[in-house]
């Protein structure tokens, strides 16, 4: 294959005096039209406002979600701030009806002890009656030691009434003041709770938005995206 005065040779298809393909000296070149400096600038602009937008639509949806982020703590809180307060409630009327059992316990205690001292009292009396009946000398004697005896187990009995319902009081009394312990820290655990959502500030977080608002609106009118 040799290059002749007209070309290629006949080994690469082509004729003496044609002009081959592979001849880039000869190869038809494209011409773009030239943009104006205002096309140039006008597309400048207008990407420089997008990216400027995007950037601040980016720092407005942070700010939102800050926002949303501060309504949601804040209710949280109230809301378990409601529910300590209820415990609180409920704790202070399970402390009073402790506190009831235990009157109730004791005032049952006097009247177990009035009952066994008008019983004794009536004992007592019928064995004299039937003494003296009898012939027998009360104050001397076996008759004195019975109702002696009888006397010291009667105020026996009556101190074991005592020590047990004064007992079964204290254990309601005890009962009492743990709920009504627990009531009182519910109701510290609520107040925390609700002076912690108070400081979540909502002007803050509504401030943070708007600035963000502001921001978009500054990128794209300063970078021309509007204009």
């Amino acid at each position: 294959m040799g290059y002749t005065s007209g070309g290629y040779s006949a080994g690469f298809g082509t004729a003496a005096g044609v002009q081959s393909p592979l001849d880039s000296r000869h190869a038809p070149s494209v011409v773009m039209p030239p943009q104006s400096n205002d096309s140039l600038v006008r597309n400048a602009r207008a990407a420089k406002g997008y990216a400027g937008f995007m950037m601040g639509f980016g720092a407005a949806a942070g700010a939102v979600g800050v926002y949303a982020q501060v309504l949601a703590g804040k209710d949280q809180l109230k809301s378990q701030a409601m529910s300590l307060e209820h415990q609180q409630f409920m704790a202070n009327l399970n402390a009073r009806s402790a506190e009831d059992a235990a009157q109730n316990i004791l005032a049952a205690g006097r009247r177990e002890i009035a009952r066994y001292t008008m019983q004794a009292g009536q004992e007592k009396s019928g064995k004299k009656v039937s003494g003296a009946a009898r012939g027998v000398v009360l104050n001397k004697g076996s008759m004195l030691d019975i109702l002696v005896t009888e006397d010291i187990v009667k105020e026996v009995d009556m101190m074991t009434i005592n020590m047990n319902t004064v007992a079964d009081a204290g254990r309601a009394r005890v009962q009492a003041t743990n709920i009504r312990n627990e009531g009182l820290m519910r109701g510290v655990s609520a107040g925390n709770m609700r002076r912690q959502a108070s400081s979540m500030n909502y002007n803050a977080a509504l401030s943070s938005v708007a600035s963000a608002g502001n921001t978009v609106g500054q990128y794209a009118v300063a970078a021309g995206a509007f204009g």
